[in-house]
């Protein structure tokens, strides 16, 4: 008989593949888990350079479904869109692409206006997604100098 058919091998690739999608568990858990801030009350808050940028930003757009709503208070690590590095504080994902964009959506749910260079303020920002809105004119200089 051969080997891959006796019962100690079916048993023990079973064992192996267990194994290894607990393995691809942790190492997904753990990499979210560095960018979100979980700990309430006494957690990192975001750091008040990267929260005013934010709010530049803000100032700069034009939201006419309120997408940035929840952008208020002192804990950008709250606000939609925005995920932070758990352990310093640090903006690291800035995600305000729209979901809602298909050719049958309102206006309504694009964010518009423009791109303000504060962005530049997001040193550690690793990933920036701005996609399927209506920001005007071309993608501005200033975006290659990010260093995401």
């Amino acid at each position: 008989m051969d080997s891959l058919f006796k019962p100690t091998s079916f048993y023990h690739l079973l064992l192996n593949n267990i194994i290894a999608h607990y393995l691809l568990f942790l190492l997904l858990a753990s990499s979210y888990l560095q960018t979100r801030n979980f700990c309430v009350g006494g957690g990192i808050p975001c750091i008040e350079e990267e929260r005013r940028a934010l709010l530049s930003f803000k100032q700069d757009v034009v939201d006419p479904s309120g997408r940035l709503s929840s952008w208020v208070g002192h804990d950008c690590c709250q606000w939609k869109g925005i995920s932070c590095n758990n352990r310093t504080g640090h903006i690291a994902k800035m995600d305000l692409a729209n979901t809602y964009a298909n050719k049958y959506s309102s206006w309504l749910t694009f964010l518009g206006g423009k791109i303000n260079p504060c962005l530049l303020s997001l040193k550690h920002l690793y990933y920036l997604d701005l996609s399927l809105n209506e920001f005007e004119g071309n993608i501005p200089k200033f975006m290659g100098s990010l260093r995401v």
